[in-house]
């Protein structure tokens, strides 16, 4: 197109048109495309970017329906565009940290469903937009500004969202009778210093942590107004690949590995009831990089906590329970898939024979799982998909709960999709439930 295309008519009326870069162009809809298949040919993003520099000029009306159909093939949830940063400098509410993080935390459903609620009492408030960025940063913010909705409301969504999305699970065991987590006041004073109390802004929400960051510190309560624990949360950033594939013109196929800042979210939670501390890091970075994420949590807790006198809670009896009942119908979990790891290191996967069948319902792979479970020392890494209150245990659906359990240790557990808060505190509940069954 650079040499062979007509070159713009450059005595129309230019007010009329909007000027982008091919590059421009192929950024929007590449970031759109699926990630991590593999293509032909391998190309740094200044590479492309030098090849998609020709300047073309486009009718506004045609970019806009551009900008439009990539907006609709967007997921749910996050930020559609790389979009002019149009916000407010007057900020007395802090909102432009918090909306920022809105679409990458909660789906446009979400966020229309509380425009919604509030429309009843302020028919004011607007809840559609042409686009999920309009949504937020037009009618959320007007609806909060306004007092519609309360900041309060916008924050907790916020929370709920980020604590739970796709993580890893590290629990360790605090002794029975050991106080030392309940004094809130003394891990405040020791993390934040003379800002603790009521000087340390939380809860903070960052958009993008150029360095580790503590955001929030707060106390649980039951409904009767008891302790019942914490969260303790923090924000990093880390080195994540963006890849992108294309195809040109021709056949031509480009696969651009870009690797991008990404904003981590830690959190840490201690619950007395369990006798567990919780340990939470981020989801997608293999082994070493979770493990990795792991040392950098506890070494920035160790200046409030003793995490070095808490063991990694051994959930093997977990696991093996777990496997040894899998056909009880009264169990709350069914097994999808189980690797058995030998004295001498020799794996051997099982996964459902179909979509539709489980391992507890499969002969074949339940004798294999016996045999195996007679081997010296065996361990099993388990997934299990946990059936909620309600649910159908036969519901194969992709939604449902599935937790891989000792990949990364035997105190890990991992939610490879975004839950809730409340999916969270039942796993956790249901795993020490079990731990008492098998002691």
């Amino acid at each position: 197109m650079a040499s062979g295309g007509k070159k713009p008519d450059t005595k129309r009326n230019d007010s009329n048109f909007s000027r982008l870069t091919l590059g421009d162009i192929v950024d929007m809809i590449a970031a759109q495309l699926p990630k991590g298949v593999r293509a032909g040919e391998v190309t740094t993003p200044a590479q492309f970017r030098a090849f998609m520099s020709q300047e073309i000029l486009l009718p506004k009306a045609a970019v806009n329906s551009l900008l439009d159909a990539v907006t609709s093939a967007f997921p749910p949830g996050e930020e559609p565009l790389p979009i002019a940063d149009h916000r407010p400098k007057d900020d007395p509410l802090k909102l432009n940290e918090i909306l920022a993080l809105v679409p990458k935390q909660i789906n446009q459903q979400q966020v229309q469903d509380v425009l919604r609620a509030a429309q009843k009492d302020h028919p004011d408030v607007r809840i559609s937009a042409p686009t999920y960025h309009e949504v937020v940063e037009t009618n959320l913010r007007r609806a909060v500004t306004s007092g519609a909705i309360p900041k309060e409301e916008v924050v907790a969504l916020v929370q709920k969202a980020e604590e739970s999305d796709k993580q890893h699970l590290f629990l360790f065991e605090v002794p029975s009778g050991d106080k030392r987590l309940d004094d809130v006041n003394k891990i405040g004073r020791n993390l934040f210093g003379g800002e603790w109390p009521d000087r340390t802004g939380f809860p903070k929400f960052i958009s993008s942590a150029p360095s580790f960051s503590w955001a929030d510190f707060r106390e649980l309560k039951t409904a009767k107004g008891k302790f019942n624990g914490w969260i303790l949360k923090a924000y990093d950033t880390g080195v994540k690949n963006e890849v992108q594939n294309l195809e040109m013109p021709g056949g031509r196929k480009i696969r651009i590995e870009d690797p991008r800042p990404q904003r981590l979210v830690f959190v840490a939670q201690w619950r007395p009831s369990r006798g567990l501390l919780q340990i939470h890091v981020p989801f997608g970075f293999g082994k070493i990089g979770t493990l990795a994420h792991l040392q950098t949590f506890t070494s920035a807790l160790k200046q409030a906590m003793p995490i070095d006198e808490f063991p990694a809670w051994n959930m093997e009896p977990v696991r093996r329970r777990i496997r040894n009942h899998r056909k009880d119908k009264k169990a709350n979990y069914v097994i999808t898939q189980s690797t058995m790891l030998d004295a001498h290191g020799n794996r051997t996967r099982l996964t459902s024979a179909s979509v539709s069948e489980s391992l507890t319902n499969s002969d074949e792979a339940n004798n294999k799982l016996d045999i195996a479970a007679k081997a010296d020392e065996a361990q099993p890494e388990i997934t299990a998909r946990w059936v909620m209150p309600g649910e159908d245990e036969n519901d194969t659906s992709d939604d449902t709960v599935r937790t891989p359990m000792g990949s990364f240790g035997t105190n890990e557990i991992a939610f490879s999709a975004r839950v809730t808060p409340e999916i969270i505190e039942y796993v956790a509940d249901q795993l020490v439930e079990l731990a008492k069954a098998a002691s």
